[in-house]
């Protein structure tokens, strides 16, 4: 999984939301609560705003793998080693 935010692709003046957050992972991976992240490997940026909300929310049992830019995060769920095709 990778979790992460960005500006809506439209980029809508209107949106009251410029930002959104989103968790990413591989098709097969079934994630519809918080709960569900429990036992599974997360690509996240050190210290991000995703970083800091998922540690209030996610259970305990998560495998953060931690980064330390949003590109080595990305890199790094694309060649599976933060919850892609490896980690389930």
């Amino acid at each position: 999984m990778q979790a992460s935010s960005g500006k809506p692709a439209d980029n809508d003046p209107s949106s009251d939301a410029p930002f959104f957050q989103a968790v990413f992972a591989a098709k097969n991976v079934q994630i519809k609560t918080f709960a569900n992240m429990a036992g599974k490997t997360v690509a996240v940026t050190r210290g991000a705003m995703e970083d800091q909300e998922l540690n209030k929310v996610a259970p305990a049992k998560v495998d953060y793998r931690r980064f330390d830019d949003n590109n080595a995060t990305i890199a790094a769920y694309a060649a599976g080693e933060g919850g892609g095709n490896r980690f389930r």
